[in-house]
């Protein structure tokens, strides 16, 4: 829509979900009571376009505090900071995925649980990557 206002969902294992940000409007009447009701239905927002993704910027790295986040988000200046949402309101905080690389020299056989073994390999040199998820568990993509 051409409009100003707008909806955003946001999905994801790391979406801090659950709640409706920003404020319904409790009556869509023009009066001198609503200042946000215009004529013909149009409604004045009361978070900017930029507020979500000031917060996903962060998430992806971007530094809020410095001249970055002004190259991604050039009008986030013309908004005061409560009605910018940061990363920690918008996002679980979780550990970033960890990964490791093994270099094995020798004979190396890993058995599965009910003993059958998973991997057999002689004397060759291989490498391992093993990767961490967000809640502990091995990576196996």
């Amino acid at each position: 829509d051409h409009a100003w206002w707008g909806n955003h969902f946001y999905f994801g294992g790391a979406v801090n979900g659950g709640k409706v940000r920003g404020l319904y409007p409790h009556d869509f009447v023009e009066s001198s009571s609503n200042p946000v009701a215009l004529s013909r239905g149009r409604m004045i927002p009361q978070y900017p376009w930029d507020a979500m993704l000031y917060g996903t910027a962060e998430w992806f790295g971007i530094n809020v505090e410095g001249d970055e986040i002004d190259k991604v988000l050039p009008m986030n200046k013309n908004f005061p900071p409560e009605k910018l949402y940061r990363e920690a309101e918008l996002y679980k905080a979780v550990q970033p995925a960890a990964s490791a690389q093994i270099l094995v020299e020798g004979s190396i056989v890993v058995e599965m649980a009910d003993g059958d073994p998973a991997i057999e390999m002689g004397n060759d040199i291989i490498e391992l990557d093993l990767t961490i998820d967000n809640e502990g568990e091995l990576d196996t993509e």
